[in-house]
């Protein structure tokens, strides 16, 4: 089982609902494919499943074509940092075109880099609060 400490649960809810939207996929298709019960995934979604068992966990990765459900906590905390509905959707269209193994086209790749952008503006917003903060303690 995956340690609860080591699991941001709501960044992973959300990378499975990114992924699985992008894929456009029901919880119902994804509960065929991975063999995990619609119910529990729709719980994971919501962040309401404290302890997710790795076992389900990789199963889902994998009926979503991701390499780790660590990838699923990724996903979920970069899909936190974009702040539009326009630029989430255009992320899932994206992912959509790619999981086949597609390249990207020359507008995808400028949305991704965009994303990449904001991205690593506001990490670095962040650690520069941070390191403020701890400046001004200290």
């Amino acid at each position: 089982m995956a340690r609860k400490s080591d699991v941001d649960v709501v960044a992973l809810g959300r990378g499975i609902r990114e992924r699985r939207l992008a894929l456009d996929l029901s919880l119902s298709d994804l509960e065929r494919r991975s063999g995990v019960a619609s119910s529990y995934v729709s719980k994971l979604e919501r962040g309401l499943s404290p302890r997710p068992g790795a076992e389900r966990l990789e199963a889902i990765a994998v009926a979503l074509g991701v390499p780790s459900w660590r990838d699923l906590v990724l996903m979920g905390q970069t899909a936190a940092m974009i702040g539009t509905a326009e630029d989430r959707e255009q992320l899932r269209a994206i992912a959509a075109h790619t999981a086949d193994g597609s390249e990207l086209t020359d507008s995808e790749l400028r949305i991704a880099n965009k994303v990449a952008d904001l991205v690593m503006e506001r990490l670095l917003k962040e650690r520069a609060e941070r390191l403020a903060r701890e400046g001004s303690e200290g």
